[in-house]
Formats: C-alpha cells, sequence, structure tokens
C-alpha cells in the first residue's frame, strides 16, 4: 500500500467516523457500558452502581427501597411458608436475590446510558458557547458516594437499634 492506493489498483478512501457524545462521556468504558460487559460491579453494588457513576440520589433511593423489598418479602414468606420446623422464606429470599442482581445486571446500563443521555441534551440546551467541553466533562464515575452509601445503610440501623434500646432501658 502506498499513499492510500493498493497494489492490486484499488483506492482506499479516508472514513470520516463521527465520534458520538456518548462516546466522548464514557472514553474508554464505552464499549463496556454500551455493551453491559460491566456485570461484576453490578452484581457487587446492584442499585448503588448509580451512585458509583455519580447519581447519587438515585442510587441511595433506589437501594433503600431494595432493602425494604427485600424485608418484606420476608415478612410474607415467612408468614406463608412457615410451615412445621422449617421455613423456606431464606430459600425464597436467596432466589429474590439472584432475580433482584439479574435484574440490575440487565437494565442497570440501560437505565444509565438514558439518565446520561437526558444529562448531553441538558447541556447542549445550557451551555451555547462550549457544549463539547462540557459534554466531554461530565464525570462518570464516583467510588466514593457508594461507599458512604454502604457505610450509612449499615450504621444507621445500628443507630437506630441502639437508641431504641437505650430509650426503653434495655441496653
Amino acid at each position: 500500500m502506498f499513499c492510500g492506493y493498493m497494489l492490486n489498483g484499488n483506492y482506499i478512501k479516508k472514513n470520516n467516523n463521527k465520534v458520538s457524545e456518548l462516546e466522548k462521556v464514557f472514553d474508554k468504558e464505552y464499549k463496556k457500558i454500551v455493551r453491559n460487559e460491566n456485570k461484576r460491579i453490578v452484581f457487587l453494588l446492584g442499585p448503588l452502581y448509580f451512585g458509583y457513576r455519580n447519581y447519587f440520589f438515585l442510587g441511595f433511593i433506589l437501594e433503600f427501597f431494595n432493602i425494604i423489598s427485600y424485608w418484606i418479602l420476608y415478612i410474607i414468606f415467612y408468614k406463608l411458608t412457615n410451615i412445621g420446623p422449617f421455613s423456606f422464606a431464606p430459600l425464597f429470599i436467596l432466589l429474590y436475590f439472584f432475580l433482584n442482581k439479574f435484574f440490575w445486571i440487565t437494565f442497570s446500563n440501560s437505565i444509565y446510558i438514558f439518565l446520561v443521555n437526558k444529562k448531553i441534551q441538558k447541556i447542549k440546551r445550557k451551555c451555547k458557547t462550549n457544549k463539547e467541553d462540557a459534554i466531554v466533562n461530565i464525570r462518570i464515575r464516583n467510588i466514593y458516594k457508594p461507599i458512604g452509601i454502604a457505610i450509612i445503610i449499615v450504621i444507621l440501623p445500628i443507630i437506630v437499634f441502639i437508641t431504641v434500646r437505650w430509650y426503653y432501658g434495655n441496653l
């Protein structure tokens, strides 16, 4: 090949591939997110994945509902399946755990892409001059917020438990 011409006489044209806004935002992680190849992190974090991806409030609210759903299902399964000395509630909760994780693995990246597209549209409406720079500078990861959420989720019930025990004098 020499200057775009191949030895057999064919000419190679230059392709101008436009980079989409999502590719600019996600940069090296574009293929992972679009192809849903980050299953491990989504499995580990569940709804906190949105906190990891800089949607702190959404991740916190979804995790709160997720924990409440486990509690409600445990109560329902315990009431319905408490037959004799055995209870099938832990088995159903384990099944729900895997279904729940499968749900988050399947839909988290789609929801995240939707949210980033909304953010890009908002930037395009607000920024008239530097919209390319603003789009490139969107932060897509923050590990400290999910860690903070996990700490709150673990410590808050302990604090409530200690406070209730202290109030009733059983501490």
